[in-house]
């Protein structure tokens, strides 16, 4: 029988994880119910929660060397670290697509090159491709100052 393993997140990640959600989730009704400066500011801060998601979840996936005090104390597997890597790249690219929603497109792309410099399966290095160069035809859409 083939069982879903559980990956142990530390409490801090499961934390913002929660908080990051809520914000997520009430972002998109204030979208919907087009209160856009609401919604641009929750995008921003959910986007901002993923970014931190993502570097607690790549520190995890870093092996530990003996003796050095682990702030989670917590052990985890070669095969967990490895899940914690492809997890934090899905947290990169969920906070990159926060700061699409919230009409940051610079920021948003520079998110995706940074995504495109990891190990990434090829299949999802073609969609970041893809969202980078949208990223990149909005940003020439925005007027320059002074035009």
């Amino acid at each position: 029988m083939n069982q879903t393993q559980y990956v142990p997140y530390s409490d801090e990640i499961r934390q913002l994880m929660r908080k990051k959600s809520g914000i997520l989730f009430s972002a998109h009704r204030r979208k919907d119910d087009g209160i856009l400066d609401e919604a641009t500011a929750m995008f921003i801060e959910a986007g901002e929660l993923e970014e931190q998601i993502a570097r607690l979840l790549e520190n995890d996936s870093q092996p530990k060397a003996e003796g050095v005090p682990v702030l989670s104390l917590r052990r985890i597997t070669k095969v967990q670290r490895s899940e914690h890597s492809e997890n934090a790249v899905i947290h990169w690219v969920s906070a990159a697509s926060c700061y699409m929603n919230a009409g940051d497109f610079s920021r948003a792309g520079k998110l995706f090159e940074f995504i495109l410099t990891k190990d990434i399966r090829p299949r999802l290095r073609r969609e970041v491709k893809k969202f980078k160069k949208r990223c990149e035809t909005e940003n020439k859409k925005k007027p320059k100052i002074g035009e």
